[in-house]
């Protein structure tokens, strides 16, 4: 460790609590952001980096987490005071959990392969400013693991990446599949919409991807809009409250498995030779119109995945990550068409075969 630099921002932390004025309504947010800034300490000298190393992520559900009944954002606010770290910056997700669950921050080092897991011990959210004061960095965390989390690192060695799923606990997938994928070049927009989903699978990408793809193709001006309609619900449905505000409450995020019946399944792939990814209509509300497209994912050119099972979805989300830059590589279109109103509501209806409302089957 570089005790040297640990004990030189310790003190500045420690000045910065002895000039602060007591605010005894704002403790609860000085708790918090003191967690935060002692997180980002540590992280910074156990990973060796410094303030903006645009190296490193960190990942946490601050934000999401409600501790004594008190929203834990300040935390957000103490990482960035010490790091430099910032969700403008594209190295700081919050990431959606339920508020009841505890609180955890993950730091990674994508330069070193390296990631730093903490969680709060319990008697720390009841300590006062003096007790915090002097309470030993080291003393904040219940858990401060030091894990392997490249996920290549972890396949060429798997007692590495054994160590790393046991750390990590429940957690595992999650922060693996996000920090893996933001270091092999997950944008913004698909980190924010994995924050949503609370991790980064196959199943995220289907339906991103597709969105990217429909966006190059129809491209949409400030009067379109998007609708979105699958025959089957799935993790592909969380890309598209973030990608292009549709929700089923507005109706243009529809799930319609009625009228797909297997017959009509069967009955799609002998005609086509594959199986769609969806229907997706760019709309002009002013000219009452749309133009839609049918899609369906091209074949993986990725090396077939041999490894234990706990890096399957890992290894796919990251291979096919290092994809987006060509999106005609993952999908191709296989019909196009034209609605009018009625046409894109019998489209959304769940008792309707959307593919026969078009007229392809």
């Amino acid at each position: 460790m570089r005790t040297g630099y640990l004990k030189l921002i310790s003190g500045v932390v420690l000045l910065c609590l002895l000039i602060m004025p007591a605010m005894a309504d704002a403790t609860d947010d000085y708790v918090l952001e003191q967690l935060g800034e002692r997180a980002a300490i540590l992280a910074m000298d156990e990973l060796d980096f410094g303030y903006g190393d645009p190296d490193v992520l960190v990942l946490t559900n601050a934000g999401r987490a409600v501790v004594d009944g008190n929203p834990t954002n300040k935390v957000l606010s103490g990482i960035t005071n010490v790091s430099g770290l910032s969700n403008g910056d594209a190295d700081m997700y919050s990431i959606n959990r339920g508020d009841w669950k505890a609180l955890w921050i993950y730091f990674y080092n994508k330069d070193t392969g390296k990631g730093l897991y903490l969680v709060p011990g319990d008697d720390y959210y009841t300590m006062t400013k003096g007790q915090i004061m002097d309470l030993p960095l080291d003393d904040t965390f219940s858990t401060a693991d030091l894990v392997t989390g490249d996920i290549y690192m972890m396949l060429a060695d798997t007692d590495d990446g054994n160590a790393t799923e046991e750390a990590l606990g429940s957690n595992a997938f999650s922060l693996l599949s996000l920090s893996n994928s933001w270091a092999y070049g997950a944008p913004y927009d698909l980190m924010t919409v994995a924050s949503l989903h609370n991790h980064l699978c196959p199943g995220v990408l289907g339906g991103y991807v597709p969105a990217k793809y429909v966006e190059e193709k129809l491209p949409a001006e400030e009067s379109d809009s998007y609708t979105a309609v699958f025959t089957s619900a799935s993790c592909k449905l969380d890309a598209f409250p973030v990608m292009w505000d549709l929700t089923p409450g507005k109706k243009n995020l529809a799930v319609v498995s009625e009228g797909f019946t297997e017959d009509s399944q069967e009955a799609f792939k002998a005609k086509y030779g594959t199986s769609p990814a969806g229907v997706f209509v760019r709309w002009n509300s002013g000219e009452n119109y749309g133009d839609g497209i049918v899609i369906a994912s091209l074949p993986s050119t990725s090396p077939p995945y041999e490894g234990p099972s706990w890096g399957s979805k890992i290894y796919g989300s990251v291979e096919k990550v290092k994809d987006l830059d060509d999106l005609d590589s993952l999908y191709t279109t296989i019909y196009e068409f034209k609605v009018n109103g009625s046409r894109l509501s019998e489209l959304k209806d769940p008792e309707n075969n959307p593919y026969e409302v078009i007229g392809m089957i």
